[in-house]
């Protein structure tokens, strides 16, 4: 018989198991810890069966958290592995399981990422890591695998992959020549762009330096803006007139550093700047235009005022009783060269202050016809119009629309100094669509088109880009020839109209300038005869002249008394409105007053109009001024005047002006 175990191998039995039960609580509370842990991550830990479809014998619990299976859902053969793997992914999952396992020394492999398909139908991407179980004799019992979900990573990836796309594909399609390159001036990389840029292939761009493509030999180290950017450190830029193609080019180069701030390579950006550059011109010769226009403003009322003395005195001497014809003919020359003073103060004025127009319906045919009929007035010069009877008319300024075209007929003149052929034709025309690409920068709608057509020598290619520029002329210098602002004049009329210039020209083949204006379907209303006012019909009607100026006012004065007028003066605004108002009282009133518009240091024609309504809401007023471009002067009746003068005037203008304002007095 065997004898029963001793006291003290009880003892230490119990002790044994005692440890062995510490160990296992140990062990299960590391395995606890260890399960919690795996439950917390991204990764799902599975137990597959080596069967088809790879029926899942163990799963961790988080696999609800991440892919919203319960581990129930895979019990009993529910619902196997491979049912959850995307569609398009299981035959390449299939073909990595097969071959690694065919491997009897492979124990582990990772997968390619696959997608799989989580309960709401979501696609998740994962990176799985299997571990092969096998038992003594190789054969696979079953696989272990570590499923992490790499979700956001492959679409943060895929972003990047987009973003790199998206910037080659910008970087490419740039207008602008982008190049790397190294601190030689070499290019390392380049854009598409510099192929168009340089004339050189991209692929022979790489190599080359910048100095050697963009400016030739004859580049300025001094102004490279590479050479200051290597001094700074900082973005330097340059522009460069590339005198082959006859661009500006501005160059910006970048720094590209290392950790340290070093300079290792440049950035090099080179853009075509010529239309920049051309609306820079244009601004600054806007800006001396203004400059003129400020300089013509402030001399143009002392001057013009100056000039209505010594036209109206002209005329009053030339009527002055018998004259002996040497003095006739000394006064008539002073006469002209005093009617070219004004008509050149004018034009200077008409482009510089950029005078508004005073548009009003006008039949362009009967225009056209006067123009022409004014305008060619040359022996060896023949003219041929072109003028349909359904011809639209336009709202347009007739004075100012007048002298753009009688510009146009003289340059076909002056294209033609042996005589030939000048057709002036117009037509009706219906812009469908911005005709940018023919030049017609214009919006849809319909037009008139008025051509101007020489038989010339046509105008030289150096020379067409300036000859609507202010001041350019390839004539001689001199009172009637060469100031340049002809044409110049006649853009600004023709644009300011709504309208468009345009010039089609062949070496040798004659010239055509073409206007299109504004056109209305209906007809223009016909124009009334002139009033003709005989000199003894105002015999007993009082004027008021108010006038700064004591020269104008006394010529004004003897210009009307010459008409038999009543004239009473006044040398400010206060004055004129206390006579108006005493004659008013005393039932003298007066028919008629004529304000000059600006007086200097005082109230002037638009202040005293307003007070002379209050005292007489019938009052008939006409408005004078060498400012032929401000607003009161281009529509007057806005601000309560009758008519409006412009000085210098003449005395049949003056006259004009008195009887058309009387002629409406009368019932």
């Amino acid at each position: 018989m065997c004898e029963p175990p001793s006291h003290q191998a009880l003892i230490r039995k119990l002790r044994e198991l005692e440890d062995r039960l510490e160990n296992l609580q140990k062990t299960e509370k590391a395995l606890k810890s260890t399960y919690e842990i795996i439950n917390r991550s991204p990764a799902v830990v599975f137990l597959w069966r080596d069967a088809p479809g790879w029926p899942v014998v163990l799963v961790s619990e988080n696999v609800e958290t991440i892919f919203g299976y319960s581990p129930s859902d895979f019990r009993d053969d529910h619902l196997s592995y491979a049912a959850i793997i995307h569609p398009d992914d299981i035959e390449r999952v299939s073909a990595e399981v097969a071959t690694h396992s065919a491997d009897p020394l492979s124990h582990e492999f990772f997968h390619q990422p696959y997608r799989l398909i989580t309960t709401s139908g979501e696609t998740r991407w994962v990176e799985d890591r299997t571990v092969i179980g096998r038992d003594a004799d190789g054969t696979i019992t079953h696989y272990e695998g570590i499923v992490i979900d790499i979700t956001d990573c492959c679409n943060a990836q895929q972003a990047l992959v987009q973003s790199q796309q998206e910037w080659e594909t910008t970087f490419a399609a740039m207008a602008d020549w982008v190049c790397l390159v190294d601190l030689r001036r070499r290019i390392l990389r380049t854009n598409a762009a510099g192929e168009t840029f340089t004339g050189v292939a991209v692929d022979d761009l790489r190599g080359r330096t910048c100095c050697e493509l963009l400016h030739t030999a004859a580049c300025a180290i001094d102004n490279c803006p590479m050479e200051r950017m290597l001094e700074t450190g900082r973005r330097e830029n340059g522009d460069f007139f590339n005198p082959e193609k006859q661009r500006w080019l501005r160059v910006t180069v970048d720094p590209v550093t290392d950790g340290n701030g070093h300079v290792m390579s440049a950035v090099h950006i080179v853009r075509d700047i010529t239309d920049m550059k051309k609306v820079e011109q244009e601004r600054l010769k806007a800006e001396k235009l203004k400059t003129v226009g400020i300089l013509a403003g402030g001399i143009a009322h002392d001057f013009n005022n100056l000039l209505s003395v010594i036209l109206g005195n002209l005329e009053l001497a030339a009527h002055c009783g018998t004259v002996a014809p040497e003095i006739a003919s000394h006064l008539k020359k002073a006469e002209t060269a005093a009617g070219q003073a004004r008509e050149l103060t004018r034009n200077l004025m008409l482009f510089a202050r950029g005078s508004a127009p005073a548009k009003r319906q006008c039949d362009l045919r009967e225009l056209i016809a006067k123009i022409v009929a004014h305008g060619v007035a040359d022996n060896n010069l023949r003219c041929e119009l072109e003028l349909p009877d359904d011809l639209w008319s336009s709202e347009i300024d007739p004075e100012q629309m007048q002298l753009a075209l009688a510009n146009l007929l003289s340059n076909a003149r002056e294209a033609m100094p042996a005589g030939g052929t000048v057709t002036v034709a117009a037509r009706n025309v219906h812009l469908e669509t911005p005709a940018i690409s023919s030049g017609i920068r214009l919006a849809p709608g319909r037009f008139v088109r008025i051509d101007v057509r020489d038989q010339g020598t046509g105008i030289a290619p150096h020379v067409l880009p300036h000859i609507f520029d202010p001041y350019f002329s390839t004539k001689s210098k001199g009172v009637q020839k060469g100031m340049g602002l002809g044409l110049a004049i006649t853009s600004s009329i023709v644009e300011k109209h709504g309208g468009h210039i345009g010039i089609d020209t062949r070496e040798n083949g004659g010239t055509t300038f073409s206007v299109y204006l504004p056109a209305r379907r209906a007809k223009a209303p016909a124009a009334g005869a002139a009033a003709v006012v005989p000199s003894t019909a105002g015999r007993a009607q009082r004027i008021l002249v108010m006038d700064d100026e004591p020269m104008i006012l006394d010529l004004c004065r003897q210009m009307l008394e010459m008409q038999g007028y009543r004239i009473e003066m006044a040398e400010d605004g206060p004055t004129a409105v206390d006579k108006y108002r005493d004659a008013m009282r005393v039932q003298d009133p007066f028919h008629a007053v004529i304000l000059d518009l600006a007086v200097k240091g005082g109230i002037g024609g638009l202040q005293v109009i307003a007070k002379l309504v209050e005292i007489d809401p019938d009052v008939k007023a006409i408005v004078c001024s060498g400012y032929s471009d401000d607003p009161v002067m281009t529509d007057c009746t806005r601000y309560g005047f009758a008519a409006a003068l412009t000085k210098p005037y003449t005395r049949e203008g003056l006259v004009a002006a008195v009887a058309s304002v009387l002629k409406a007095n009368r019932p």
